[in-house]
């Protein structure tokens, strides 16, 4: 599991970085990575509880969900 969540780590970290955030939906980051779309939400949520991340919930004009921001805040060991 660590291969898995220092790939998903990495993808984000690699993602465009926009006003202090990076930005990648988690169907790229599947897709970047082969791991499984579910498994993507879980070392998020995991990077979260860790604080390796932070996650900003962002919304469109319409009020429904955008692509998620992140912001790193330290690097893994």
């Amino acid at each position: 599991m660590k291969n898995e969540l220092i790939a998903v780590f990495n993808a984000i970290k690699n993602s465009p970085l926009r006003n202090g955030q990076h930005f990648i939906s988690y169907s790229a980051i599947a897709k970047k990575t082969n791991i499984e779309y579910t498994m993507v939400s879980s070392m998020i949520r995991m990077l979260i509880v860790e604080r390796y991340l932070s996650k900003e919930n962002n919304y469109n004009k319409t009020g429904g969900l955008a692509t998620n921001g992140y912001k790193v805040l330290k690097s893994l060991p």
